[in-house]
């Protein structure tokens, strides 16, 4: 059943007209990615037969009569999507239109995301946490044993606080160390 005020349209429709508008398709789990060129901007096209919704990423389209905004609430990079209250024909004709400007539209201001220090491709530099803490002259396997629980501790958090997990790998490589000194590290 469909959403009063909303008219759906064959699938195969915006197909067709992706294709001749010179558009690369690639079918997804739920949709179908419209792509041109190396642009970033994309379309998506939602996979039902009877299709209400494509989805515009990746850049703003200025005409509201043929786009509703999304507002605060956007998906990833999805930040409008293409009108179904109006006749099948007009709604085909945006979707034409957005087709053929893909490549010429703004594309939205990458993000530039915190990423922690020991990430591959980070540009920040200098101590990273790691798994390697070695024994001192002066220190008692206790001593040691609790320093090496300290510093998981603050690894742990360093990851809380960025986002990314620790590694198993790093877990694996603690907990044996500590296992050494005949003490037991929580993961």
């Amino acid at each position: 059943m469909a959403k009063t005020g909303i008219i759906p349209v064959p699938r195969a429709e915006f197909e067709r007209i992706a294709k001749e508008e010179g558009c690369s398709l690639s079918p997804m789990a739920s949709c179908i990615k419209v792509q041109k060129g190396k642009s970033p901007n994309r379309l998506y096209i939602t996979n039902p037969s009877q299709c209400a919704r494509v989805d515009i990423s990746n850049f703003d389209y200025p005409d509201t009569n043929l786009v509703r905004n999304l507002g605060g609430e956007s998906f990833g990079k999805v930040h409008q999507m293409l009108r179904f209250d109006r006749p099948v024909v007009d709604t085909l004709a945006a979707f034409r239109l957005l087709c053929k400007g893909l490549e010429g539209f703004e594309s939205h201001p990458k993000k530039d995301r915190p990423r922690p220090a020991g990430f591959r491709g980070s540009r920040r530099k200098g101590p990273q946490p790691g798994p390697s803490v070695e024994v001192k002259a002066e220190e008692t396997p206790k001593v040691h044993a609790e320093r090496l629980i300290k510093h998981y501790r603050k690894i742990k958090e360093y990851s809380e606080r960025v986002g990314i997990p620790v590694s198993p790998k790093t877990i694996a490589e603690m907990q044996a160390k500590v296992a050494e000194l005949g003490f037991k590290l929580e993961a």
